[in-house]
């Protein structure tokens, strides 16, 4: 089946219903928009629900940019939100300005309380929809996708900037301390010098020939059972001159006599 486009255009019935439906959504946008924001000329009335707002920088905007005297929230002639920021035009009794009053902190279009729900959210993991779950039992605006998007982008940056500064912090850290104890570490690990097939070695017979447990034990190692190692065996053998017996196999063993 085909349906037609304003245009005239014949399309399939599904690609036309498509259509369709993202432009009444971009019309719903479109009239919420200009719901929420009005005309300076019209005077409105407060808007229904609960507000995050910074205390202090409301108490300072809540005085006129001409003559300093007190706003009215009363005479408030529109307002504009963007997730949890709102700002409010109102107007002086005294000199009829128009005020812009902001119920939260903004520098270069960045809201401090925007950015700190959506750093929120990410911290607890919940994202989006999980955020617009809180706020609506809080009887809070919602914030949509795009304007979560945006502060998610910000957000993201600074978090990975101070991943990086943090491991910067923390391999300096690490190698102050090493620096600091590379005396200590090395009276207290370097137990052997030479090539790692001696250490194999020397390590045999300071365990089968100088074992101080086996001494107190009144024990002694008779038997061997080995994967073929000839120079630890040749070692042990060379320190003891005690009759030592060897057998092959896959695991080194070692079996002890009384």
């Amino acid at each position: 089946m085909t349906s037609r486009l304003k245009n005239g255009r014949f399309v399939k019935k599904k690609v036309g219903d498509r259509v369709a439906k993202a432009l009444t959504a971009m019309s719903e946008a479109k009239k919420t928009k200009i719901l929420e924001t009005l005309h300076e000329t019209t005077q409105c009335k407060i808007p229904d629900g609960n507000c995050i707002v910074a205390l202090e920088k409301l108490a300072k905007n809540l005085k006129c940019t001409s003559c300093s005297s007190l706003l009215d929230m009363e005479k408030m002639y529109g307002y504009n939100r963007e997730g949890l920021h709102v700002k409010f035009k109102i107007k002086c009794d005294t000199c009829g300005r128009y005020n812009n009053v902001n119920t939260a902190e903004s520098t270069n279009g960045v809201s401090d309380v925007n950015m700190s729900v959506v750093l929120g959210a990410i911290h607890a993991g919940v994202g989006n929809t999980g955020l617009n779950k809180i706020l609506a039992c809080a009887n809070l605006p919602r914030v949509i996708d795009k304007i979560y998007k945006k502060y998610e982008v910000v957000v993201g940056q600074a978090i990975e900037l101070e991943a990086k500064e943090s491991c910067k912090r923390a391999a300096s850290e690490e190698k102050e301390l090493v620096i600091k104890n590379v005396k200590k570490l090395c009276d207290t690990l370097l137990n052997f010098c030479g090539s790692a097939k001696a250490m194999e070695a020397d390590a045999g017979v300071q365990l089968v020939n100088h074992s101080n447990i086996l001494k107190e034990a009144g024990l002694q190692v008779r038997v061997i059972v080995g994967d073929e190692d000839s120079s630890m065996i040749a070692a042990v053998r060379a320190d003891n001159p005690a009759d030592m017996k060897t057998v092959e196999s896959g695991v080194t063993q070692v079996k002890i006599m009384l």
